[in-house]
């Protein structure tokens, strides 16, 4: 289909908002959440029950990739923090259309004694096309753990780290982009992890 010059100059200009995801792989919020929230929602996701981490389709189990402790908080279980990641993510500066969430909120524990971790993967895949932007809560202070590095990959195949995440800080970023949790190897690391969803890119 041939489109007119004047067609393609105005889909450019509305198409050309928000930042490249090369140059912002991240978005941070040093306190997003009160102490007493972060604390509110370790409670429930100790409530609900622990089980190990999965991969993939959310329902495969592979230690070699992950070794983490999570539980699943439901819009039933946590209304209110379903709407402050909503209004979190509607300022990520991608601009990427977005239009709720696809997954429920993923409470995740990494215990030192165990050395958990994640190694390098990405939020998408078969049956996740749907993921636009991931994010993550730290649910604990940093004198808590050690170990449990944030860190993505950059484009020559090195690590990136994230500068420490205080209790209530919380990073949005391109579901797609590489990332990892380093192992921890002392104390116990808490966190919130989901996605925001929207139609899949084409």
């Amino acid at each position: 289909m041939y489109i007119t010059q004047n067609k393609l100059n105005s889909d450019i200009s509305e198409w050309s908002t928000g930042s490249d995801h090369i140059s912002t792989k991240y978005w941070k919020w040093d306190k997003l959440v009160s102490n007493e929230d972060c604390d509110k929602i370790i409670s429930l996701g100790e409530k609900i029950g622990l089980k190990g981490g999965t991969v993939r389709d959310s329902t495969t189990i592979d230690n070699k990739i992950r070794d983490s402790l999570i539980s699943w908080l439901a819009p039933e279980d946590a209304p209110w923090v379903y709407d402050l990641i909503w209004d979190a993510a509607n300022h990520q500066p991608w601009d990427y259309d977005i239009r709720g969430f696809g997954d429920n909120l993923q409470y995740t524990v990494y215990r030192g004694e165990d050395r958990h971790y994640y190694h390098w993967h990405s939020d998408t895949g078969p049956k996740m096309q749907h993921r636009k932007v991931s994010f993550t809560l730290e649910l604990s202070d940093p004198d808590e753990y050690k170990g449990g590095h944030f860190e993505f990959i950059s484009n020559d195949g090195s690590p990136i780290r994230v500068p420490p995440f205080g209790k209530g800080s919380a990073i949005i970023f391109p579901s797609f982009i590489r990332h990892r949790i380093t192992p921890v190897t002392k104390g116990i690391r808490k966190s919130l992890v989901t996605w925001v969803s929207g139609p899949k890119f084409r």
